[in-house]
């Protein structure tokens, strides 16, 4: 690259930077922010598995428990 004019190498130590910054975000993203966070794992009846990450599982689960019990008191009607 010793003759490469100086925009190829700005452009090669850029990309080089970017990939670099990239690789910062996701591992703060996924290494240090989601220990935090609880994990809900919810398989429904069809094999669907879904996975809710949140700080208050408690809440999505009250959400969940109270459309079941619609569901059955209107079957007991």
């Amino acid at each position: 690259m010793e003759g490469a004019p100086a925009f190829v190498i700005l452009s090669s130590i850029m990309v080089d930077f970017w990939t670099v910054a990239f690789a910062f975000v996701l591992y703060y993203i996924f290494e240090l922010t989601v220990p935090y966070q609880q994990i809900l794992k919810i398989t429904t009846r069809s094999n669907l598995n879904l996975e809710f990450y949140t700080e208050e599982p408690e809440e999505i689960m009250t959400v969940f428990k109270n459309k079941n019990e619609q569901k059955i008191k209107m079957k007991k009607k």
